[in-house]
């Protein structure tokens, strides 16, 4: 291979990596050594390009992990954990942001959990003072809450708890009707309470408990 060609791509590759186009005079060095595998001087310019490659991602995790340490004294764990998800693409093996990742990691999770707590109580609080003071209003609520939180556990068990509550309480402020035998306006009042819960054991029990009323009166 002429020695003018060769010195013609070590000037191209040089030029390229004097722009820090490390990319372009990268591959530029592995096609020429696939073609010319001897040519020691392209495999001497592509080991300094891969050096300096390394030599800036080094820079570049460095910078990114002080930027993570900062979003991490500042609590912002969620974006901080963002931040190191792209230093260990960089470099795998960076153990402190291997380290900060997963206390990050658990304070975002201790985080959330905070405010899950703190939405539940809320809540449990509102629905409290709703079925307290404006029980008709309540199912309604539950709705709403289960449509707003579809992939809250919590929340369903809160709903389940406050529709339970209130069949509760509509069984006690029915007592009277409920030891009668007026039967019509009895299976009128647990259709009311089944669109409240269709499967609520309470209503199964009350159902259970009309029935043998009934047979003891034949």
């Amino acid at each position: 291979m002429s020695s003018a060609y060769i010195i013609q791509l070590e000037q191209k590759i040089s030029s390229l990596i004097s722009e820090a186009k490390y990319k372009q005079a990268f591959e530029l060095c592995q096609n020429t050594l696939e073609r010319f595998p001897n040519e020691k001087s392209i495999a001497n310019l592509k080991e300094k390009i891969e050096y300096l490659v390394e030599e800036k991602n080094s820079q570049i995790v460095e910078e990114k992990f002080d930027q993570a340490e900062k979003l991490f004294d500042e609590k912002q764990y969620a974006q901080c954990v963002r931040e190191l998800m792209g230093i260990l693409k960089l470099s795998p093996n960076h153990k402190k942001a291997i380290k900060l990742q997963h206390k990050a990691q658990s304070a975002y999770q201790e985080e959330i959990a905070k405010l899950q707590t703190d939405f539940k109580n809320k809540q449990q609080a509102r629905l409290t003072e709703i079925l307290k003071n404006n029980p008709e209003k309540l199912s309604d609520e539950l709705f709403t809450l289960e449509t707003n939180n579809p992939k809250n556990p919590e929340i369903f068990a809160l709903t389940k708890e406050f529709r339970n509550k209130l069949i509760e309480q509509k069984i006690k402020e029915k007592a009277e009707l409920l030891s009668s035998n007026k039967y019509d306006a009895i299976q009128s009042f647990i259709d009311q309470l089944r669109r409240i819960d269709q499967k609520n054991p309470l209503i199964t029990k009350l159902v259970q408990s009309i029935s043998s009323h009934k047979q003891e009166e034949q």
